[in-house]
C-alpha cells in the first residue's frame, strides 16, 4: 500500500496541465481551443 509508506514518488505535473519555467516553479497551462459556447451551439439548449 503505497499510502502507508513514507516516501513516495509522486508523478510530475508536467503531464496534468502544468509546465515548469526551469526553476522548480509550476505555472498552469492554458488552452488555446476556442470556448465551447462559440464553436458547439447545437450543445447549448435551454429546455
Amino acid at each position: 500500500m503505497e499510502s502507508l509508506e513514507t516516501l513516495q514518488n509522486p508523478p510530475l505535473p508536467e503531464g496534468f496541465g502544468w509546465t515548469s519555467d526551469g526553476e522548480r516553479a509550476w505555472k498552469p497551462m492554458w488552452t488555446h481551443l476556442p470556448e465551447a459556447a462559440k464553436v458547439c451551439r447545437e450543445l447549448l439548449r435551454c429546455g
